[in-house]
């Protein structure tokens, strides 16, 4: 009677599992926010390898400045990769080959330029 009794008690109550084994609910959603936070700064990272910003802008005439672009400092003798044609108090000119394709764009100061992602 008493093996009765258990069985039906088992079979009675709702069987509650935790969805990992090795983690308690909190562990678990700590775990989470953690592969979110991990997933967000990849994807950030990947925007910023397709994207150039307008960090600032140093002017003193149209040929003596200095713009940061993406966290470098680029002046009329070292322009890298960018071909930069004109530059303002206020905005650059840039044209650049990427993939193929030749992008023209201005920006200015704290803006972006972001590459079509296919």
């Amino acid at each position: 009677m008493l093996k009765l009794v258990f069985l039906l008690i088992i079979l009675a109550s709702p069987i509650h599992a935790a969805p990992s084994l090795m983690l308690n609910p909190d562990e678990l959603e700590i775990a989470n926010q953690v592969l979110n936070k991990a997933n967000k700064e990849t994807e950030l990272e990947r925007l910023k390898q397709n994207s150039i910003h307008l960090d600032a802008i140093m002017f003193l005439s149209s040929s003596d400045w200095i713009l940061w672009v993406n966290g470098k400092r680029l002046t009329p003798e070292n322009t890298g990769e960018y071909k930069i044609s004109d530059v303002t108090q206020d905005s650059a000119k840039f044209e650049l080959n990427k993939d193929g394709e030749t992008h023209e764009f201005s920006l200015n100061i704290n803006q972006s330029y972001i590459f079509k992602n296919d």
